[in-house]
């Protein structure tokens, strides 16, 4: 009987564990930033692609100004003059009418300097603002003009492919009127920050 009281007595002491409110704040805590994780983690993987949208956009509304705030300047303008002189060499090299032409050579030795004072006079904000403005190429006189040009253009008609070349290199490939890949080249500048760098044109 005494030891049954002495339980009795022990239980009327018996207090019920308590959550620590600690822990749901724990857990709380631990969801948000896998949460955040993941939001980021996405951002980055789709940040070109936001930014080929953004520019596509641009382009579209002829928006000179916010299409050139996509181009990393410098860096797209020395490969553009790198890619331009490479594929003029080699069309010229392998031309034998160009090659039986006696003055090819002064021709191949003069072209990389005409390109470079081309690309450094209409490469820049100001160059693509005005060839928006259809002061350098004349715009379509027409809406349906446009509509032919938005449709035969991959890249504003949004018929492009889209590849990672590595971490910190993204691709746009779009088809010319000659069936030939065209490869827009984007740079990151920042985790989510892209600018284009180049143009790959085919050989």
């Amino acid at each position: 009987m005494e030891s049954i009281y002495n339980y009795q007595k022990l239980s009327d002491h018996y207090i019920e564990p308590t959550s620590n409110p600690n822990n749901k704040w724990i857990v709380t805590g631990a969801v948000a930033l896998i949460a955040l994780f993941l939001v980021s983690l996405g951002y980055v993987a789709l940040s070109p692609f936001i930014t080929v949208w953004g520019m596509r956009n641009a382009a579209i509304a002829k928006d000179g100004k916010r299409f050139a705030s996509y181009i990393d300047f410098p860096v797209f303008k020395e490969n553009l003059k790198a890619e331009l002189n490479a594929a003029m060499m080699d069309k010229m090299s392998n031309d034998s009418s160009m090659r039986n032409n006696p003055f090819a050579g002064i021709g191949m030795m003069l072209a990389p300097a005409l390109v470079n004072n081309m690309v450094d006079a209409m490469v820049t904000p100001q160059g693509i603002e005005r060839m928006m403005d259809g002061q350098i190429v004349p715009a379509p006189t027409n809406a349906t003009q446009t509509k032919e040009t938005r449709e035969s253009n991959p890249f504003l008609s949004g018929d492009a492919n889209f590849s990672y070349e590595s971490f910190g290199e993204f691709r746009v490939n779009v088809l010319n009127p000659d069936g030939k890949i065209v490869s827009l080249v984007f740079e990151r500048h920042w985790i989510g920050d892209w600018k284009l760098a180049g143009i790959r044109l085919p050989r």
